[in-house]
């Protein structure tokens, strides 16, 4: 070590077993010859330091670990470094890209840095312009001069004078596109022809005004060319043909055998196959085509694959079937091989939803979830069969009884038929109180509702509605409250039996579910408001039409059922409050309008439909063209039976037959 280091080796006072240890000896030369650190000015350098031109991102990383080294991170070190990276690399759209991810670890962003670095690398080594080293003159421009020297032309009059407009993207459309807007500022005015081409974008198809020939001069030459007019804001794109005629665009046509037509290689078939720990250095996912490019792109790849260039692979990949899953353990494992396949470069196909959007339109067929399905009308098929159950058994009890002028079924079909009735009542009431809340929840909470009205969460709120209708009937066997009211031929909940339980009722079945239905209605119309007045600045509104007619729907649902129940739960309210004195002044006919307005709101629900849903109005066609159909067909056959004409009727169907039939395929169709 030397004398100078063997001198302060004795000043440090090590013990024995200190000075056999080569770390507590290098520890305290270190400490010896450098100064207690600055932790601030060492973190202060750390987060001012970024990627220098010319530094690789190698180079980059390792100064970002030495720096840190020195400014005492201790756990959060990688997190420090990780951030630093993102911020201080020269590539912006890469960081940018760095940062919308939630979940990003250091070893992901140095891995795909370094892919970056050597990806741009081997794409400058593609290029083949060559580059110009320096420069040495400028060419000082020529203007017009006149024969006197030093003197210049006269400018233009603005007669004269032709408009100038900048083209962008040159060779990247085939034909030269302006648009509206440039148009109009054009001088003077120019009238447009008929165009006789359709264009076609990635985004869908766009509208041409017309075309017009411009006139343009480069370098010394004249170019006269057809430029089209597109409505909307495009950009203004100089025509391939034009750019390659004027120089602008090269086409290098020195290895135009590569892109003729080929074939296979008079080989055997390659195969690879990657070692159990080996990770891939760069995975790539298939690219997302434009719908209204896939017919072309399914063209080219039918000529490619007759052309013998490439083959198409009919081999099933690594993954199978996920509708053939049903039991959760066996999909857990499915979803863990296939992390483990993506890892590890084992060919593997990412499981894809059936109802992605972009597949079903490939496919030809219309999206059609099982949420979508189930979840948005399960409420509906319950409130449908609480609004079925009356008419089955209480309604053909009360036509017996006003037929017979009185109840003569005794006291069992009595309770059960205002039993089955209150479930029909109750159970519309709280039907519609969850089509509110979920109404509520699916255009207010739409982040959440997934979540919250899954398959198996839906079936329980209906089974939850069903069981608390049941339990708000069952105490009325107790009060003895079911009982025959001749003024309305049936048997139902007698208003002055129990004060107290009158007005539990009248609160528990109508006030509540009012309250409720009014705070989401209220919810809801709040926030369509304030959708309506963003939807000038905003370019796709929160709330699809379709979500709207079907709020509006239920809304006069709600308001007819509010209309409908308020005068019969208002009377039972006021006979509650003082039953000796306010039940003989109620007039009966006004008790039998309210009674029989009540459990008309059932028939409303479906004509409310029927208007406002035009699903619902095309069933009603269908059902009533089935049954107008079936019965014309039932006819036609018993009267070929009679007249003896049964071969003949086998031979040729009749036309109620082939109307039906017609129809079958016109539903299939739809």
């Amino acid at each position: 070590m030397g004398s100078e280091a063997e001198k302060i080796f004795t000043s440090f006072n090590l013990s024995e077993d200190e000075k056999k240890s080569y770390e507590a000896v290098l520890k305290k030369f270190d400490e010896y010859f450098i100064p207690r650190r600055n932790i601030i000015h060492e973190r202060a350098c750390f987060y001012q330091r970024g990627q220098q031109p010319g530094e690789t991102a190698e180079q980059y990383i390792r100064v970002l670990y030495e720096v840190a080294e020195h400014c005492e991170f201790g756990d959060k070190r990688d997190e420090h470094i990780r951030d630093r990276l993102v911020v201080g690399i020269q590539d912006k759209e890469l960081s940018r890209k760095f940062q919308l991810k939630a979940d990003l670890t250091l070893q992901e962003v140095t891995e795909q840095i370094r892919q970056a670095e050597e990806i741009n690398k081997h794409v400058s080594l593609q290029s083949s312009a060559p580059e110009a080293m320096a420069v040495n003159m400028v060419r000082r421009q020529s203007g017009p001069h006149t024969d006197r020297p030093g003197r210049y032309r006269p400018r233009q009059d603005a007669s004269s004078r032709q408009e100038t407009y900048k083209m962008e993207g040159c060779g990247k459309c085939d034909v030269t596109v302006v648009n509206q807007s440039t148009y109009k500022m054009m001088k003077p005015k120019i009238e447009l022809q008929l165009p006789n081409t359709r264009f076609v974008s990635p985004g869908g198809d766009l509208k041409c005004m017309g075309l017009f020939q411009a006139t343009t001069k480069y370098k010394e030459q004249q170019y006269t060319f057809n430029v089209y007019v597109i409505e909307g804001k495009v950009s203004c794109l100089l025509g391939r043909h034009e750019a390659v005629e004027m120089g602008l665009v090269i086409r290098v046509n020195e290895v135009s055998t590569v892109f003729s037509s080929g074939g296979l290689l008079d080989t055997e078939p390659v195969k690879i196959v990657l070692q159990e720990g080996a990770q891939p250095y760069a995975v790539h996912t298939a690219r997302r085509i434009p719908l209204p490019l896939v017919p072309l792109v399914k063209k080219e790849l039918h000529r490619m694959e007759s052309e013998g260039i490439i083959e198409k692979d009919n081999l099933k990949p690594g993954w199978p079937d996920m509708d053939k899953i049903q039991q959760a353990d066996a999909s857990a494992k499915q979803k863990q091989a296939h992390f483990y396949n993506r890892r590890h470069g084992v060919r593997c196909l990412p499981p894809l939803s059936p109802g992605d959007p972009v597949l079903t339109k490939l496919d030809g067929q219309k999206q059609w979830t099982r949420p979508a399905v189930i979840q948005g009308n399960v409420f509906v098929v319950s409130l449908a069969f609480a609004d079925l159950v009356v008419a089955f058994y209480p309604y053909p009890l009360v036509l017996y009884a006003l037929f017979h002028d009185g109840w003569a079924l005794g006291n069992t079909q009595c309770m059960v038929s205002g039993f089955v009735m209150g479930l029909s009542v109750i159970g519309s009431i709280f039907n519609i109180t969850g089509i509110a809340v979920n109404r509520y929840c699916y255009i207010c909470h739409s982040f959440s509702y997934s979540r919250l009205y899954s398959y198996r969460n839906t079936l329980l709120f209906v089974a939850l509605i069903w069981l608390l209708t049941v339990a708000a009937i069952v105490p009325n066997f107790f009060v003895g409250s079911l009982k025959y009211d001749p003024r309305v031929y049936s048997c139902t909940f007698a208003q002055n039996v129990s004060s107290s339980y009158t007005v539990a009722v009248v609160v528990v079945h109508f006030l509540v579910p009012i309250g409720v239905v009014t705070f989401c209605y209220l919810r809801i119309w709040v926030l369509v408001i304030q959708v309506r007045r963003k939807v000038k600045t905003e370019e796709s509104p929160r709330i699809r039409p379709s979500d709207l007619r079907n709020f509006l729907t239920m809304f006069v649902v709600f308001v007819l059922f509010a209309i409908c129940w308020a005068p019969l739960n208002l009377i039972g309210l006021a006979v509650a409050i003082d039953p000796t004195r306010v039940g003989p002044r109620i007039p009966e006919w006004l008790f039998v309008v309210s009674y029989f307005m009540a459990y008309f709101n059932s028939c409303l629900n479906a004509i409310i439909y029927g208007l406002l849903n035009r699903n619902f109005r095309n069933e009603y066609k269908r059902i009533v063209t089935s049954v107008w159909v079936t019965r014309l067909f039932v006819t036609e056959t018993s009267r070929a039976a009679t007249d003896g004409r049964s071969m003949k009727s086998r031979q040729s169907p009749q036309p109620a037959l082939n109307n039906n039939e017609s129809l079958r395929e016109r539903i299939n169709k739809d």
